[in-house]
């Protein structure tokens, strides 16, 4: 997979039909937007899927980008505050994110069916390949859509939750891939699936934060990723399933271990009450 730099490429965010309010606060900050503008990216895609978190941050830059002093960190309290999600919401609560404005007729995004509260602006960010320069980021942030096929067609660099079905998607369609497991799930699948599939040189994984997204946008500049093929599905499946086995294994065996610790403890228990007693007993004959 050949390392992308070219001017006007698109990064595209998605929690796929979850909830990962933790990645979206993540990518909704100015050094993340930097990030992608250094690296060449003009045109960032979210999906915010069901979550509560509102990318603030990134549309109040877009309204002070005229200004030197930023982005207003009062209005951005509010609207982190609000918690509102964008399916059908009321008239309050939308009047606490502004406006809505519907893709334009031909906007990048025009044919793409998206689904509940979409918004579009452009960022001027600093950060272009001249020092000093700043140049224009394009957004587009929406929950849902008839389908995200087109997104992840038109993205060259996918942000990811570690789901299986996204990751391969996003793997079968040959994109630079940020797979990122969500640590408030059950179990740790999602870890495992992008710890293998990084270990094979498929794609960068971290954690949920700023800092560690935008270290992985910067170090995909830096590294060529191994080709994805389907025969590596049907190994990775195979590996994860024998991982998962293993795990259950081992907690039932931790699980049968616990159990005979707390029967052996009650029965100590038991034991050293019944002595007690017939020492009482013993004590009052005699």
């Amino acid at each position: 997979m050949k390392k992308r730099k070219a001017e006007g490429y698109t990064v595209f965010v998605t929690v796929g039909t979850t909830k990962f309010d933790q990645l979206i606060e993540a990518i909704d900050s100015r050094a993340f937007a930097e990030a992608c503008v250094a690296q060449g990216y003009r045109r960032l895609l979210v999906q915010s899927g069901r979550g509560t978190y509102y990318p603030a941050v990134l549309e109040s830059m877009a309204s002070s980008s005229s200004s030197s002093r930023g982005p207003d960190e009062n209005q951005v309290a509010r609207r982190r505050s609000s918690h509102v999600r964008r399916a059908p919401a009321t008239s309050s609560a939308r009047s606490c994110l502004g406006p809505i404005i519907p893709p334009p007729p031909h906007s990048f995004v025009s044919t793409m069916e998206l689904q509940g509260d979409v918004r579009e602006f452009s960022l001027v960010v600093s950060g272009g390949r001249e020092k000093g320069s700043t140049v224009s980021l394009e957004v587009t942030i929406f929950e849902y859509a008839t389908s995200l096929q087109p997104m992840f067609e038109a993205a060259d660099l996918v942000v990811t939750h570690a789901g299986a079905g996204s990751t391969f998607e996003a793997l079968s369609v040959d994109k630079l891939l940020i797979a990122i497991p969500n640590p408030s799930l059950m179990g740790n699948h999602q870890k495992e699936l992008a710890d293998h599939l990084a270990a094979m040189g498929h794609l960068v994984t971290c954690a949920p934060s700023t800092v560690d997204i935008v270290r992985a946008v910067e170090t995909l500049a830096d590294v060529e990723l191994v080709p994805y093929r389907a025969v590596d599905q049907r190994e990775t499946l195979a590996a994860a399933m024998t991982v998962c086995a293993e795990q259950g294994v081992h907690a039932a065996v931790n699980d049968a271990r616990a159990l005979w610790r707390r029967r052996l403890l009650l029965y100590l228990v038991a034991l050293t009450m019944f002595w007690f007693g017939v020492r009482v007993i013993l004590v009052m004959v005699g």
